[in-house]
């Protein structure tokens, strides 16, 4: 999981970019999603997460495993790219 633990591992310099990179990430995701008109209901099940996990994804509230992200991006059509 992306969470402040394995951050907290990163040099300080990079982990405001690293959050900063998720944070674009996870708003593209929702804009995609709602681009091709797909309800957070339909798009949680189809991840196999529950609702209110995505619901706080999407609001910032909540932070998203890697492979919560790699199956949103997958659902989605988005391929993923680490430079």
């Amino acid at each position: 999981m992306v969470n402040d633990k394995r951050l907290s591992k990163l040099p300080v310099k990079y982990r405001a970019f690293v959050k900063k990179e998720i944070h674009n990430l996870i708003d593209y995701l929702q804009r995609k999603r709602q681009e091709k008109q797909i309800s957070q209901t339909d798009f949680a099940e189809e991840i196999n997460i529950a609702f209110k996990t995505l619901q706080a994804i999407e609001q910032g509230t909540r932070k998203p495993s890697l492979e919560v992200l790699l199956a949103m991006c997958k659902a989605l059509g988005v391929k993923l790219e680490l430079k």
